[in-house]
């Protein structure tokens, strides 16, 4: 299932912000303000009345509404920019985590405790057989 996740976003083209295209021939070159009530200005307008350039008149309150669009979706991008920081440093707390468990220090890994509890066995053993020794030669011997 996780293959199969990374398999898409490693397929998936990644988003880039689109370049601002070159203005065409007859484009108007710059942002051009019309007021109502007043005639429009002479940039956008020649002398024999006929528009000089093409462009789109813009209600000013959709232009506000895009720029809060774009001011909510920077404020998401630091939002989720922020919850990228925060994940990235709990996958590298438990990244650590892990190495430190997967290679535990020599006296504390199994090997080290079998031959310990061998050598527990041995010295047990060993002062139980010396001290009935010890006993059997003070009373018989």
């Amino acid at each position: 299932m996780i293959a199969l996740f990374i398999g898409l976003a490693l397929a998936a083209d990644p988003l880039v912000r689109p370049a601002m295209p070159e203005p065409g021939k007859t484009e108007c070159a710059q942002a051009i303000p019309l007021r109502a009530g007043r005639p429009p200005p002479a940039e956008l307008v020649g002398p024999d009345g006929l528009v000089r350039c093409d462009a789109i008149a813009e209600p000013v309150t959709r232009l506000a509404y895009l720029l809060a669009v774009e001011r909510h979706r920077n404020a998401i991008e630091e939002i989720h920019a922020l919850d990228v920081r925060i994940l990235e440093g709990e996958r590298d707390w438990y990244k650590a985590a892990h190495l430190q468990l997967a290679d535990p220090p020599w006296y504390d890994r199994a090997v080290t405790h079998r031959w310990a509890g061998r050598l527990e066995t041995l010295i047990t053993v060993s002062v139980i057989v010396a001290g009935g020794a010890a006993v059997y030669n003070w009373t018989e011997g």
